[in-house]
């Protein structure tokens, strides 16, 4: 932004407006607006360039992030239940065998940590409040 405010900062100052002007938000309001946000890092995790690609011709991580809904405030951004293994190419894990809740053992190698969902939040914090603080504006016709 022009103006040498971050998304933060623009946040805030929404926030401080908000309350002077004895607004408050909604529901259906902070819900479109964490869509908003979640929506932004599912596409910045979906193209982070750590986010592991098959080298067969096999589907890819990028094709199973999903969004889903916690509760009223919180929503969940991943792989979907069948990727779980993405977990240990973003935390990385000591290699073994391992036996599943299906009671069958699975045998997993050393897998270095190579974050992409944690940098792909982290680096897109001003870009995702933005995208929710329009939101909320347009919603409360500010």
């Amino acid at each position: 932004m022009s103006n040498g405010f971050s998304g933060l900062d623009q946040m805030d100052l929404l926030m401080k407006k908000l309350t002077e002007l004895g607004k408050t938000i909604d529901n259906d309001t902070m819900e479109k607006a964490l869509q908003a946000g979640a929506e932004v890092v599912k596409e910045k995790v979906e193209t982070h360039p750590n986010i592991p690609v098959s080298k067969e011709n096999k589907e890819h991580a990028r094709d199973h992030i999903e969004i889903q809904k916690v509760s009223d405030d919180q929503i969940d951004i991943g792989a979907v239940d069948e990727f779980f293994y993405l977990l240990f190419h973003e935390l990385g894990a000591k290699g073994g065998t391992y036996k599943g809740s299906d009671g069958r053992s699975y045998t997993t190698p050393n897998i270095d940590a190579k974050p992409f969902m944690r940098p792909a939040f982290e680096s897109n914090q001003d870009e995702i409040e933005r995208a929710m603080a329009e939101i909320i504006k347009r919603e409360l016709g500010l």
